[in-house]
């Protein structure tokens, strides 16, 4: 309990210092007792990828893979990042198979995303419920971050290209992810991976009770800008 109310305020502090008052005040109210929010649903095959195509503007980069919680502690003892401190569920999440793959900038962590290839994994990782068919290859990523002071270097792109080189080697052919409609910087950030949006989703959730609806995009009436 005490891990997870020092995430919390670790998260609200970068909130408020990077977004300001409003945003965290937004982030807290969605958080704890009212979200409502649209996205859209994207998957894309994975395929043999080149490191070369995903150049980000930065040092010396490299990725560590974290699937334990002991591994975790393992690389908050060699460069001082603690992801069960940065993300409030990080423990829930490796028990339940999910796996953390981290970009280092000069051997300090500068992005993070996780993935799940079992519903477990997934449901540790998101509150939404989007369909995976795990069983036929799919694999599910959500919960990135990009460290504020290493944002605007094509982290994102280049986190993307890890996720999906990590789990080709687990042998999936489809990764799945949602993505905000207000969230104009990752829908732009992942746009270069070429992925399809196959659908629209509204999640909403008061206090303890929610709820998921997902709509193919054709049906919506609408065409993916």
């Amino acid at each position: 309990m005490m891990r997870k109310a020092r995430s919390l305020v670790t998260r609200a502090r970068e909130v408020l210092a990077t977004e300001g008052l409003a945003s965290l005040l937004k982030r807290s109210i969605a958080y704890f007792i009212f979200d409502l929010t649209d996205y859209y649903l994207y998957e894309l095959p994975i395929r043999e990828l080149t490191e070369a195509d995903y150049p980000p503007n930065l040092g010396h980069l490299d990725v560590r893979v974290v699937r334990s919680n002991q591994e975790a502690e393992e690389l908050r003892a060699s460069c001082g990042f603690d992801l069960c401190r940065r993300f409030v569920n990080a423990e829930t999440m490796f028990h339940g198979g999910a796996v953390a793959v981290c970009v280092t900038v000069d051997g300090n962590v500068a992005h993070v995303g996780w993935v799940a290839t079992n519903e477990e994994g997934e449901r540790a990782i998101s509150p939404l419920r989007q369909r995976v068919e795990f069983s036929r290859g799919e694999a599910f990523t959500g919960g990135g971050l990009t460290l504020p002071q290493y944002r605007g270097n094509g982290l994102l792109r280049y986190g993307s290209f890890a996720r999906l080189r990590y789990l080709r080697s687990q042998g999936c052919t489809t990764l799945r992810y949602a993505v905000a409609v207000n969230n104009e910087a990752a829908r732009k950030g992942l746009a270069s991976l070429a992925p399809t949006v196959y659908a629209k989703a509204r999640y909403l959730r008061v206090l303890w009770w929610s709820r998921w609806r997902e709509t193919p995009l054709a049906q919506t009436g609408i065409d993916y800008p």
